[in-house]
């Protein structure tokens, strides 16, 4: 599994020039209309020849060949707008990772970053561990007057 996405650009202002770059982010919401969301790219603009509002074609991906990581739809669950999900650490500890999640292929959904390969993504349960975190540490507690 890769980390990251290269993606390489051109302008029309630019056509035989390419501009190599990285995806940092996908947002999380897309346009109901257009269909669209947006991504933010890092791209090494020394020559300063990119300019702010300039519109580029781009290809993800690059020719590189990239395994990637497919869990259970049900195992990405959503934490205030962003994507999670729980890594089993050891028997019983479980750690929230933020992921950045890819295209959909049937019921598995590609984790693009957030999990390293040979980690243990929590398969079942997941959203009984968000409860979990989000219950008080004394909410099963009572306590008596005297």
């Amino acid at each position: 599994m890769k980390n990251e996405v290269a993606a390489i650009f051109t302008t029309s202002a630019y056509p035989d020039k390419e501009f190599r770059g990285r995806l940092i982010t996908i947002g999380a919401v897309v346009d109901e209309q257009t269909r669209a969301a947006t991504a933010v790219f890092e791209v090494d603009n020394g020559s300063g020849d990119l300019k702010i509002g300039m519109q580029a074609n781009l290809r993800l991906g690059a020719g590189e060949k990239a395994s990637v990581l497919l869990v259970p739809k049900e195992s990405v669950l959503d934490n205030e707008g962003k994507k999670i999900v729980y890594v089993m650490l050891s028997g019983e500890e479980f750690e929230r990772r933020d992921v950045v999640v890819g295209d959909e292929y049937g019921d598995k959904v590609a984790i693009v970053s957030g999990v390293k390969p040979g980690e243990r993504v929590v398969t079942q349960g997941a959203y009984q561990l968000k409860l979990q975190e989000l219950r008080p540490a004394n909410a099963g507690a009572h306590t008596h007057e005297v």
